[in-house]
């Protein structure tokens, strides 16, 4: 009798697929917000802004069914990882007539719209020596606890010199970026023979590039 009466478990414990009643309840039913799926001509969505996580094997309509149409549909601004190029194909067009703008950041590719760092160094008094020094940061980074972090420390101090020196001498005008900064180094040239050359032929510098250039001669 006792185990006649004992409550049927479930593996799933209390677990089940919504029906149209508990889907009205939590409010899936919108006008805008990401979109998860549909029932009938039903569309899905939640104004939820916490990650979500689509599970499922290659070509299973991860990106046909919620990447793709988030894309479309999404009001704002977004960054979408899209290394076959597919979401950018499928969107575009559909997002630049309707008054957003689309940039495709593609490294190495023949097609790509490009990012100059340098375009953000501020040029006021002391902001421009604090951007190009962080710049510099970035592109040397120093290990202090390394036992040659005082020769990191004049790595870092000559490339914030090479980006100084780009950004303001007449040499550049029309191509100040990290491309030519990158050819300052691999000129070819013996780099404290360019250094003095430069100092002697551009005494106008300002002290920042010209002591950068100095920490190198030294």
């Amino acid at each position: 009798a006792y185990i006649g009466l004992r409550p049927q478990g479930s593996p799933l414990g209390d677990a089940a697929f919504q029906d149209i009643a508990s889907l009205r309840r939590g409010k899936w039913f919108r006008k805008s917000g990401h979109i998860f799926g549909r029932i009938g001509r039903k569309i899905l969505r939640t104004k939820d802004d916490r990650h979500h996580l689509i599970i499922g094997p290659t070509r299973s309509g991860k990106g046909a069914g919620y990447v793709i149409p988030n894309a479309l549909m999404h009001e704002g601004s977004m960054i979408v990882t899209d290394l076959k190029g597919e979401v950018f194909k499928a969107t575009a067009g559909y997002r630049r007539r309707n008054g957003s703008q689309v940039f495709l950041f593609a490294p190495g590719a023949e097609r790509t719209n490009r990012y100059n760092p340098l375009d953000f160094i501020r040029q006021e008094r002391g902001n421009r020596t604090t951007d190009i020094q962080n710049t510099a940061s970035i592109l040397v980074p120093e290990n202090t606890e390394s036992e040659n972090s005082v020769w990191q420390a004049t790595a870092q101090q000559v490339m914030a010199g090479a980006i100084s020196y780009v950004l303001e001498s007449p040499f550049y005008n029309g191509r100040r970026n990290l491309g030519e900064v990158n050819s300052f180094f691999n000129s070819g040239v013996d780099l404290q023979a360019l250094m003095k050359f430069i100092k002697a032929k551009e005494p106008y510098l300002s002290k920042f590039t010209l002591e950068s250039f100095n920490a190198y001669l030294a």
